[in-house]
């Protein structure tokens, strides 16, 4: 399956230099009944998400600019982010491509797996001290995709490495206070707020861009030292 994996890669890469990893169902089950993003919905094991699962693979897409964190009210109530098409798409090539090597594919969506913990296993980097997944090349600028499979991959192995150090540059600069090294309050944090429904006034930190529509606060991505944007092209500093 070694030849397969690589397939998927490539696949994944040609999407704009997406990452691909792979964990079993065993490491993705030991993160079952912890909470997930903001939501605050616990996890499931995965083999009971989709009955016969082999791998779980894990995508990671990198987000090149600001205004892919854009939250876009939708018509009824809740939000959109058009950011996370691009995994999506990403997560598609890789389900058309085990679908056509005969394989049975399941995507568990955002609410049953904290793809972030995936992600660490997968070996894309570690988390961070603002909470979010940094990895080596692209910082906290991942979006994260999830595919099951009945596909037998060799798992990856997690990067075993703490990228932040003495660095407490995401600490310091949150501006509503919500990080303690390691740990988010998403009761103060300004995303939080606009996921929970409870937005708050455009300010510094979330440009408005319409009555419907501002980019997210991402204070704590713009000063970590790995993976800066450059502002003069498309890419990442250093």
């Amino acid at each position: 399956m070694d030849e397969l994996k690589q397939e998927l890669a490539e696949k994944a890469k040609a999407l704009g230099h997406a990452l691909l990893g792979v964990v079993t169902p065993e490491t993705a089950d030991q993160y079952a009944g912890i909470e997930v993003g903001w939501v605050n919905r616990t996890t499931v094991p995965v083999t009971e998400v989709f009955a016969g699962v082999r791998s779980v693979v894990v995508v990671g897409y990198p987000i090149w600019d600001r205004s892919l964190d854009l939250a876009l009210r939708r018509p009824g109530g809740g939000w959109t982010y058009p950011g996370h098409i691009l995994p999506s798409l990403a997560a598609r090539a890789v389900r058309q491509a085990l679908t056509e090597d005969g394989h049975r594919v399941n995507s568990p969506g955002y609410a049953p797996i904290s793809f972030k913990k995936l992600a660490v296993e997968a070996g894309f980097g570690a988390q961070g001290k603002s909470s979010l997944l940094i990895n080596r090349v692209y910082g906290p600028n991942l979006r994260l995709g999830v595919v099951l499979t009945d596909a037998e991959l060799t798992p990856d192995q997690p990067a075993g490495e703490d990228l932040c150090g003495e660095c407490r540059a995401c600490v310091e600069a949150c501006p509503v206070g919500a990080l303690e090294p390691y740990r988010l309050d998403p009761h103060r944090c300004l995303v939080g707020s606009t996921l929970r429904g409870k937005e708050r006034p455009a300010d510094d930190h979330q440009t408005r861009l319409s009555a419907h529509a501002h980019v997210m606060c991402r204070v704590c991505q713009d000063v970590c030292p790995h993976g800066r944007f450059r502002e003069d092209e498309p890419g990442w500093a250093g």
